[in-house]
């Protein structure tokens, strides 16, 4: 198993909030189609406005076509989101990196 860690800096957290709420609500399962996707996690440090996303992949390769995949997802966002959400879809990452996932709970 692989995870992709992507760290996001000076983030506008109640947009952050907002997104979060919809993911959980009419945006539920938006990340199933990816091939070989175990998951993720989000973490948030609200008092330096970061965040942290990881998500879990069955392997290396299943997370490079998952890039493709999510391509498609964020256009196809631009249509789905709710205007009031849509500034989400432009956040680009401080860093994103790959690692074997060495122990998972």
């Amino acid at each position: 198993m692989v995870a992709r860690l992507s760290i996001y800096s000076n983030v506008d957290l109640d947009l952050a909030d907002r997104l979060k709420a919809w993911i959980e609500g009419d945006g539920a399962g938006v990340f199933d189609r990816l091939p070989g996707y175990h998951g993720s996690m989000t973490l948030v440090d609200r008092e330096n406005a970061r965040i942290v996303g990881i998500g879990f992949y069955e392997s290396a390769g299943h997370l490079t076509e998952s890039e493709a995949v999510l391509a498609e997802i964020y256009a196809e966002g631009r249509e789905r989101l709710p205007e009031s959400l849509r500034d989400a879809l432009s956040m680009e990452p401080e860093s994103v990196g790959t690692y074997d996932v060495a122990h998972r709970d």
